[in-house]
């Protein structure tokens, strides 16, 4: 049986690629607002850096700079990490495109890099 520490069930359900894409991001909750950075984007949600008092599994909405508006929960704290993570609340339609949109995002990155 795995341990607690075990990433591998973790990455294993995984469904959609993380991109590395580092943007301006503004998230919404409640009475609380938050800027910082996306560390990474994926085609279910996003993790956001510094970490903040955001509450676990709370409704959020978080903006994108260049990405997008969409709403959300928070799903992960980790001040270890100093981040936290918000998974997104969208049909089918709008997570195909987010995707070809970070797909392309991701593309235009590694060919300016090269």
């Amino acid at each position: 049986m795995p341990s607690n520490n075990d990433n591998s069930s973790r990455n294993e359900r995984r469904r959609h690629t993380r991109h590395p894409i580092s943007k301006p991001v503004r998230t919404r909750a409640k009475t609380r607002e938050h800027t910082g950075k996306t560390k990474n984007i994926s085609g279910s949600g996003v993790a956001i850096e510094p970490n903040a008092d955001m509450d676990h599994d709370g409704l959020v909405e978080v903006e994108i700079e260049d990405v997008g508006t969409f709403s959300g929960r928070v799903s992960r704290s980790s001040e270890e990490d100093d981040l936290y993570a918000v998974s997104f609340d969208f049909d089918k339609y709008e997570q195909e495109q987010l995707i070809a949109d970070l797909t392309e995002m991701h593309d235009d990155i590694v060919r300016e890099e090269n």
